[in-house]
């Protein structure tokens, strides 16, 4: 923050969802929303950090997912 008020920054944000992320999640949930071409990775839960490592390499990556079934 220190770095945006000493060079007198104007920050600008931005809200990703609004009303829409619950016809997402009912597209998700029904399999009419196709995700798979976008998914490059998907990763048990508890291997989040090599996701992680995964997800900063765009050269690798598109979506990367964690999975928390079987847990």
């Amino acid at each position: 923050m220190s770095l945006a008020i000493t060079r007198e920054l104007h920050l600008v944000g931005s809200f990703r969802f609004n009303d829409e992320i619950d016809e997402v999640i009912t597209a998700l949930a029904d399999r009419s929303l196709v995700v798979e071409p976008v998914v490059t990775h998907v990763f048990p839960v508890g291997e989040a950090l090599d996701a992680f490592a995964v997800a900063g390499d765009a050269s690798v990556s598109s979506k990367v997912l964690l999975s928390f079934r079987d847990q």
